[in-house]
């Protein structure tokens, strides 16, 4: 974070892919339709879509354009995609790589769980009506089949369509499913982007901060894909080999003391269990007095985050907390535009609007979904939650000026006493590097200058034994 991976796939991109002669091509997945925005502002020749369908980027691909879209748009391709990039290829000679700015979300739901639908556009909304009893009688009827591994598949042999197992076969044509059945024994489809898109290119790079542990890690070794190539951000490039580094300025970080964190986990089902004057009392209040403490009771000096549908009552009677603002030097005709929100999703990546602020709330305490972590341990893989939801609360303050700003604090409030040990652990263990590496070089520098001492020594001592 802050270490210039946008820079640098822009250099990459321009100087490898955005030339007259040249028979490769890039699709550059991307978070927000913002960022497509930034990429083609930036970049020469890539192609402006008409349309936000993946019918449109197959239109592009058979006239062999450069192409930017964002997450949401890529995970709906199919096997119709697929066989456009093959001819592509073939016919043309074109040889598209496909570029992922920010971690793609893989894992995209479960169907047949009531605690856990899945968000996707109104052609699949249906599947989350269907039930674990509805899905045992696709797998008993041997209409559904699973593969050693538990990947599902249709059975073509039997003409089955009907109400909302329509949304879920249509679903399957764009997304792997995998069938498990939790302690209960009920039948669960764990729905991932489908592996097959990307054997389609010609390499596949990941742009991101964290692969270890996290859940783009664990679905590439759920598809058997455990030799990875590494590289790292030098000097604004992209260049060869695995560097760790903790994030730029992550010791510009101020956080707020102890004392004003909720005694408790403040998990979704936290929120849930609460009642209006708690959330104002527990959560809103002792927020609000940290703003007021902190002099940012502008609401243009801040922004924070909650579980989606509860940052009303949080705001609610507390005097400094907003949840958005109108900023009449935006030009627009249409009013709503001038609403700047300050009050943003959890899991915010990939914008630059906040990065003049210096301020940020954090007040909730993210966990894994246990039955993806399960599910993952059923397959002997290891989806470390502690290291993702860090990971989550890193992208959020990174929002702001500590992406840019290399000398000005960063004023964090976590509201969850979880939050707060992991971003405190966190500094810890950077300022433990930082000081490891400080010792390193200071030793390394005493050492060679008592080389250098002693090669000019005997070659003094050499000198004066000459006649």
């Amino acid at each position: 974070m802050g270490a210039g991976k946008t820079t640098a796939l822009f250099k990459k991109l321009d100087s490898e892919y955005i030339l007259p002669n040249t028979n490769k091509r890039f699709i550059c997945a991307v978070t927000y339709l913002e960022e497509v925005k930034r990429y083609r502002k930036s970049l020469q020749g890539v192609v402006k879509l008409e349309g936000v369908k993946s019918k449109d980027i197959i239109e592009q691909v058979k006239q062999g354009k450069n192409i930017v879209c964002t997450h949401a748009l890529f995970n709906l391709l199919g096997a119709e995609f697929k066989t456009t990039l093959k001819e592509a290829k073939h016919l043309h000679g074109y040889e598209y790589d496909l570029f992922i700015d920010e971690e793609l979300s893989v894992l995209e739901g479960i169907i047949g769980s009531e605690h856990s639908n899945i968000d996707t556009i109104k052609e699949f909304e249906d599947i989350n009506k269907i039930t674990s009893d509805e899905l045992s009688l696709l797998f008993v009827g041997n209409i559904l089949q699973t593969d050693i591994s538990g990947k599902v598949y249709r059975n073509n042999l039997l003409k089955f369509n009907s109400g909302v197992f329509t949304a879920l076969f249509s679903y399957m044509n764009t997304h792997d499913l995998y069938m498990w059945k939790d302690k209960n024994g009920n039948r669960l489809l764990f729905a991932t982007t489908a592996f097959n898109i990307f054997e389609a290119f010609t390499s596949v790079w990941f742009v991101g901060y964290m692969l270890k542990g996290s859940k783009l890690d664990c679905y590439l070794q759920l598809n058997n894909i455990n030799v990875i190539q590494c590289h790292h951000i030098e000097n604004n490039r992209i260049t060869e080999g695995y560097k760790f580094e903790y994030p730029k300025n992550i010791n510009n970080i101020v956080m707020n003391d102890k004392k004003y964190c909720y005694k408790e986990k403040l998990s979704k089902s936290a929120y849930v269990k609460l009642d209006e004057k708690q959330f104002q009392q527990d959560i809103g209040n002792p927020f609000n007095n940290w703003l007021r403490m902190m002099k940012r009771t502008s609401k243009t000096k801040y922004f924070w985050t909650c579980y989606n549908g509860y940052e009303n009552a949080i705001a609610k009677n507390n005097k400094y907390i907003y949840t958005e603002y109108k900023d009449n030097s935006i030009v627009s005709d249409n009013e709503e535009d001038k609403n700047v929100k300050i009050c943003l999703p959890c899991n915010l990546k990939a914008s630059n609007h906040y990065q003049h602020i210096d301020t940020v709330g954090y007040l909730i305490d993210r966990y894994e979904n246990p039955m993806w972590i399960n599910f993952f341990n059923s397959k002997g893989i290891c989806l470390d939650s502690e290291k993702t939801m860090t990971a989550e609360l890193l992208q959020f303050i990174w929002r702001s000026n500590i992406r840019t700003d290399t000398d000005k604090p960063t004023h964090v409030y976590c509201a969850g006493i979880v939050s707060w040990n992991r971003l405190n652990n966190f500094i810890c263990e950077a300022e433990k590097e930082k000081q490891k590496k400080e010792l390193v070089t200071r030793f390394r520098n005493v050492i060679l200058r008592r080389v250098f001492w002693l090669l000019k020594h005997k070659t003094l001592t050499d000198a004066q034994k000459r006649p």
